[in-house]
């Protein structure tokens, strides 16, 4: 909470006119296929707990032949190719409610190890888990 109350201020003072938002989109959807496969690298590929290391696993898909795919094919394609081959989790896989099953792998996933450790500070909030079990989330200061 600390943490938090230290970073208002600064994202309260910072403002953004409508150009520089125009421009940060740009920039940001000009870098995606590199933004995807930074994160695939880091938050997937280098994590051996993550649940979608499990299903490109299955699909036999290794980080360069990720990198292979983007370059040639562009992001679309791609992740239409891995969602055809069951790279994807669905709402009720991804909150824990239901058991991951492709193929002959199955596992349950745990929304909370989803969690980013290395986030921006904010804010925690929790579904009141009226069809099943209460869920965690957070909303990071970066994301908003």
């Amino acid at each position: 909470m600390y943490h938090l109350a230290r970073a208002l201020p600064d994202f309260f003072r910072d403002r953004v006119t409508v150009e520089e938002a125009q421009d940060e989109i740009k920039r940001n959807l000009d870098r995606r296929e590199e933004s995807l496969l930074k994160l695939a690298r880091t938050r997937i590929y280098e994590d051996p707990a993550s649940p979608y290391l499990k299903l490109l696993k299955v699909a036999g898909c290794e980080f360069s032949d990720l990198a292979s795919e983007v370059h040639r094919y562009g992001l679309e394609r791609t992740l239409e190719r891995l969602a055809r081959e069951g790279v994807y989790l669905t709402p009720d896989e991804f909150k824990g409610k239901k058991e991951v099953v492709r193929g002959r792998v199955s596992f349950w996933v745990f929304p909370e190890e989803l969690v980013r450790a290395d986030s921006s500070p904010g804010i925690v909030e929790h579904s009141s888990g009226s069809r099943g079990r209460p869920l965690r989330s957070f909303l990071s200061l970066d994301s908003i």
